[in-house]
């Protein structure tokens, strides 16, 4: 049996075919991220609905060369946000982690990133989700059929499934922000300080699970974000370290304790 991965970057698509028994990797495939498009100089943003194109691509390739594919991963860019409607539908772009619209002038010497977090207690930046979010929100950007805001790898999953309701593992939930690690769940208060709606964050899965499958009936799992998905596949202890030096640079274990404040 074969297992389909997926990372959706910012850069590139990338994606691989395991073989579930031998843990070899069989084959490897990217294509471009080519979907940017212009707006404001500060503004990041991507064709939701042309990446999912891409990763379909993949996968019916993948298809058609390992017919016994039974299982489909993914994970990708993290903290970026778009908006579906009722329909799991996109009715935005992707809005990326890149993006400044949180770093902008908001009042009395502030930028949006700060007034978030003072109204809400969080340590917020630029390119975060809810950042993303509130911004929107004061600038009336919002689209009116916005039900629910995702990220690019759940927005994907959701649409190889047909999920109309999107569904986020913890390690996305929490690169959006106002997100609560110890409860597992996005802090509705405040949120509700921030004046966000917490009705239109997506619903929070306990943990790794298969959340649909494919029309022909592969099972797709929750996506987990990038970070994460890097080190779970190179430790192999939880003595190792992972030092990833990037965009920015990290240090990394794994445990099952949270660290007090």
């Amino acid at each position: 049996m074969k297992i389909i991965g997926i990372d959706i970057g910012t850069t590139s698509i990338s994606s691989v075919v395991l073989d579930d028994e031998t843990k070899i990797q069989v084959s490897a495939k990217t294509l471009p991220n080519d979907t940017a498009h212009a707006g404001h100089s500060w503004e990041r943003m991507q064709d939701a609905d042309r990446i999912l194109e891409k990763c379909r691509k993949l996968v019916m390739e993948y298809r058609r060369e390992w017919p016994d594919v039974r299982g489909i991963g993914i994970t990708g860019q993290m903290h970026g946000m778009l908006y579906v409607d009722a329909n799991g539908c996109a009715v935005s772009s992707l809005t990326t982690w890149e993006d400044e619209r949180g770093n902008q002038p908001y009042r009395e010497g502030s930028t949006y990133a700060q007034e978030l977090s003072a109204r809400s207690g969080y340590e917020m930046a630029t390119g975060y989700g809810l950042t993303t979010h509130f911004y929107n929100l004061q600038n009336n950007l919002v689209p009116k059929q916005a039900a629910f805001m995702t990220t690019i790898m759940d927005y994907v999953a959701m649409r190889l499934t047909g999920r109309r309701h999107p569904m986020t593992h913890p390690t996305n939930a929490a690169s959006f922000g106002l997100f609560d690690i110890r409860s597992g769940s996005f802090d509705k208060m405040a949120c509700s300080k921030a004046g966000i709606d917490p009705a239109i964050l997506p619903e929070v899965a306990p943990g790794e699970s298969v959340i649909g499958r494919t029309a022909d009936g592969i099972e797709v799992v929750i996506p987990i974000g990038d970070n994460q998905a890097g080190i779970l596949g190179l430790c192999e202890s939880e003595q190792d370290i992972v030092l990833n030096i990037g965009t920015s640079s990290q240090i990394s274990k794994i445990s099952d304790r949270i660290p007090e404040d």
